[in-house]
């Protein structure tokens, strides 16, 4: 090169080596921050120390050996990145300092949404002051759960507003958080959350009419007003419960399920309260507020029931009867029983004097057992129903006077039995007696049916009064009628008979008890017999023979008053017509009444009466004998065919006849020559119902007259 020097000479020149050594490269291994249930990170590396321009890629093999400790589902924390030197190398760089690092599992946002499609559900509320709103939780769900990790939301709602509205829109609010074993991993976030809409009530319980009518708290009515009550339902989780004070025991009151209406019926003044609960299905009920109605009841004038007097004192209502007050003639006010009986006059004119009771209902209930009762009463022997401890004793002494003479003795028994069997048709004393129970004092009879009582209105009253037909001392008339029903009587004995030839024909009575009384309604078939007469041995028996009935009627105080052999009367008739032993001819309806010694109603009581067949008497021929009768296919469906064989000439006539012997069809009526004769029959032709029927064929002829009657069965 330049070298010089005046004193040395620069030799020899040596040459000589050195060395570049590998500059150190440090590398630290990072891993990124995750969230909550992320899948494991992959860790990368950072490096500080490179010369110049060179960078990552200009070293050789970067095959560091990364990992961490985290796992998949770890739970929020710090986690540390590992590294290790693994394949790594280069010539110029030493991979010094291998340095690691740690990241961060960081809380999940999880959201909040509806279970099902609609809103979430808030219960309406009474106004506070406040926003606080109540909602169903199990209407909410949280979003981004992961897998089933045990967290709940304890949800804060609120009001839009503060003051009562309806459909106030109620959001989720900051303050809602998370509750259960895993919500340490999370965080919560209302933002986009679901609202929904509820109503805020003004503070106070107000009582109103059903139909939305506000009562402010107070109210004026009328006795026997019914009104339905109600208060605003506020919805889920409210319930309601009424009181009612002054509540007598026949007061309508009811509290429906504890629903939010109630409905009374005021007699009196009183107080009506409801109480409002509030449940949000977690706390139990709670008395939120009370709301109270005071009823003014203005008194009805006079009120009252008119019923039949019973035996039990369930005594039966009567309705339709009329009640008039009256001044003197002059009528002042009317009005007419219901169907419990009840009458009201809400006031009273001040010049009323009268009460007047008026019913146009027949008379009846008045028999043999009732005759009984007044000749015990009179001998002191008294039936338990009529009896001087009795509270209606008076009464009854009132009812059995059918004469109004002022003593009840055996007269009146008799008029009693005359009238049951229409020997009469009226008493000196009227038809229907009435009692004032609630002053006691009698109702004076004007007429059959109306009666009056002096009267004074001074204060509201309840005038409950009772009637009687007069004669019916056991109270046993009935108000409402049932059908009469007819029952044939038949004997175990055949009497022949001819026709037109008067016969005394026994009617006997069947029982083991002793008898004190007898009401018989017997009606006989006065087409076929003709009823001439009666006889019996019995004292006191009385009878009336009318319009197709044997009425008979007898009463008395003694055992032996009977027959031992059970007749009790014996008829004299005659057979106008052919008959046969099968005929209904006698029949007892149900007005029939047999009783004890002791006025007992007895059932176990049968009427016998020996059965009548006509017979040929003439030329000393029978000839019925030779007269038969054969209706087949019996049982019949459709068509019957009827032959017979006539004996002699003469009038044939053929009947269908019931199993009370009434003839329901005629199916031939001319005269007819001895020998062979047959008629079809199809009882669906003439619309009869399925039953038992007779076929009579009777035969008037000039040597001989007879029948023959056959039971014939239609099942169609």
């Amino acid at each position: 090169g330049t070298a010089t020097d005046n004193n040395y000479d620069f030799t020899p020149l040596n040459t000589s080596t050195f060395e570049v050594g590998k500059l150190a490269l440090q590398v630290t291994a990072v891993t990124p921050d995750i969230i909550y249930g992320d899948a494991e990170p992959t860790p990368t590396v950072e490096y500080l120390g490179f010369v110049s321009t060179d960078g990552a890629g200009d070293l050789d093999n970067v095959g560091f050996a990364l990992g961490t400790d985290y796992t998949q589902f770890d739970v929020v924390g710090t986690y540390n990145t590992t590294i290790a030197i693994g394949t790594a190398t280069d010539n110029n760089y030493d991979f010094t300092p291998l340095n690691t690092s740690t990241f961060a599992v960081g809380k999940k946002e999880l959201t909040i949404s509806n279970v099902l499609p609609s809103s979430f559900t808030a219960f309406n509320k009474i106004f506070d002051g406040t926003k606080s709103a109540i909602i169903n939780e199990d209407d909410l769900e949280l979003v981004g759960l992961v897998n089933s990790d045990a967290v709940d939301i304890l949800p804060v709602a609120e009001f839009e507003s503060v003051g009562p509205g309806s459909m106030i829109v109620i959001n989720l609010v900051a303050a809602s958080s998370l509750s259960g074993a895993d919500k340490d991993n999370y965080t919560l976030s209302v933002i986009g959350a679901p609202t929904t809409t509820a109503t805020i009530y003004p503070a106070g319980l107000e009582i109103t009419l059903a139909d939305g009518t506000i009562l402010s708290g107070t109210q004026s009515v009328t006795e026997n007003d019914q009104f339905a009550y109600k208060v605003v339902d506020k919805g889920t989780g409210y319930s309601y419960s009424w009181a009612l004070t002054n509540m007598p025991p026949n007061q309508l009151f009811t509290d429906v399920n504890n629903d939010y209406l109630s409905e009374v019926l005021w007699i009196t003044n009183g107080v009506l309260t409801v109480r409002e609960y509030f449940d949000d299905g977690i706390t139990g009920p709670v008395l939120k507020q009370t709301g109270t109605l005071a009823v003014t009841v203005t008194q009805i004038a006079l009120k009252g029931t008119i019923k039949y007097n019973r035996n039990n004192l369930s005594h039966t209502p009567l309705s339709g009867v009329t009640v008039r007050l009256k001044d003197g003639a002059s009528v002042l006010a009317s009005t007419t029983t219901d169907a419990t009986g009840y009458y009201e006059f809400f006031t009273v004119d001040g010049s009323t004097n009268t009460i007047e009771i008026s019913t146009d209902m027949a008379w009846g209930g008045g028999n043999s057992t009732d005759a009984l009762a007044i000749q015990r009463r009179q001998l002191g022997n008294y039936p338990t129903f009529y009896a001087p401890g009795n509270f209606d004793f008076a009464f009854r002494d009132k009812a059995g006077d059918a004469n109004a003479n002022g003593w009840v003795n055996a007269t009146d028994a008799l008029l009693v039995k005359r009238r049951a069997i229409q020997l009469v048709t009226s008493f000196t004393a009227g038809d229907w007696a009435f009692w004032n129970q609630t002053d006691n004092a009698f109702f004076t009879n004007t007429s059959a049916g109306t009666a009056t009582i002096a009267y004074t209105h001074t204060v509201a009253k309840e005038l409950n009064i009772l009637a009687m037909a007069y004669g019916d001392v056991n109270a046993s008339y009935t108000v409402v009628p049932s059908a009469k029903t007819m029952t044939a009587v038949n004997g175990k004995e055949v009497m022949d008979v001819s026709k037109n030839k008067v016969i005394s024909l026994p009617v006997r009575i069947n029982t083991d008890t002793e008898i004190g009384a007898v009401t018989l309604f017997m009606k006989y078939a006065d087409r076929l017999i003709t009823v001439k007469g009666l006889k019996t041995t019995i004292p006191g028996l009385i009878y009336n023979i009318a319009d197709g009935y044997i009425n008979v009627a007898w009463s008395g105080v003694e055992a032996n008053s009977l027959p031992t052999d059970g007749t009790i009367f014996t008829l004299v008739l005659e057979a106008n017509q052919s008959v046969y032993q099968w005929d209904a001819l006698f029949s007892i309806d149900s007005r029939t009444q047999v009783a004890d010694l002791y006025c007992n109603v007895l059932d176990n009581v049968t009427f016998e009466i020996a059965r009548l067949n006509t017979k040929s008497e003439e030329y000393n021929v029978n000839f019925a004998e030779d007269f038969s009768v054969n209706c087949y296919p019996n049982p019949v469906k459709e068509n019957m065919t009827i032959s017979y064989a006539l004996p002699v000439d003469g009038k044939v006539s053929i009947t269908v006849v019931n199993s009370m012997g009434e003839k329901v069809l005629e199916l031939f009526n001319q005269d007819q020559v001895m020998g062979t004769h047959s008629l079809q029959f199809n009882p669906g032709s003439y619309s009869l119902p399925n039953g038992v029927y007779y076929c009579r064929i009777t035969v008037n002829g000039v040597k001989a007259s007879f029948n023959e009657v056959v039971r014939i069965v239609y099942m169609n």
